[in-house]
């Protein structure tokens, strides 16, 4: 096997090692890629669990009903403090706070919660919390057999 040389008069034609350096940046870039997929995906769990918590705090509320008009069998209507009361002490065992709107008829009951989401990777670059909402919607049905 012969020995390679450099050719002293082209220092710079050597590209040995230089896929090493290739690999490497390729490799940053990658794991800077999965990093962002794992925060975003993680965000996306974050606004799925207040979705679900606000949801849950909607059907809290809908047990409000107006005993009044329940029990002779006229209607089901919401009581709009009880159903306010009712979504808010769901919401505070999760330690959340958030808007509980009862429509004018008590027929319907909406819930809508704020808050951050604390970025594992991202939050490397600054601080980068992002704003994550949920959504919740109940409607109150009255049904006779």
């Amino acid at each position: 096997m012969k020995p390679t040389t450099r050719d002293p008069a082209h220092p710079l034609r050597d590209d040995r090692g230089s896929i090493s350096i290739f690999v490497a940046i390729c490799l940053l870039a990658l794991m800077g890629f999965v990093a962002l997929v794992f925060d975003g995906v993680g965000k996306l769990n974050a606004e799925g669990r207040y979705n679900d918590i606000a949801s849950e705090a909607a059907r809290a509320g809908a047990q409000g009903i107006d005993p009044t008009l329940a029990i002779p069998g006229t209607t089901v209507q919401a009581d709009s403090g009880r159903a306010t009361r009712l979504a808010h002490d769901y919401l505070a065992q999760y330690g959340l706070d958030g808007t509980v709107t009862v429509t004018p008829d008590g027929k319907e009951i909406e819930v809508r919660i704020t808050g951050t989401y604390h970025p594992l990777f991202a939050d490397a670059l600054g601080k980068l919390d992002l704003s994550i909402t949920g959504y919740g919607h109940a409607d109150l049905v009255y049904r006779v057999d």
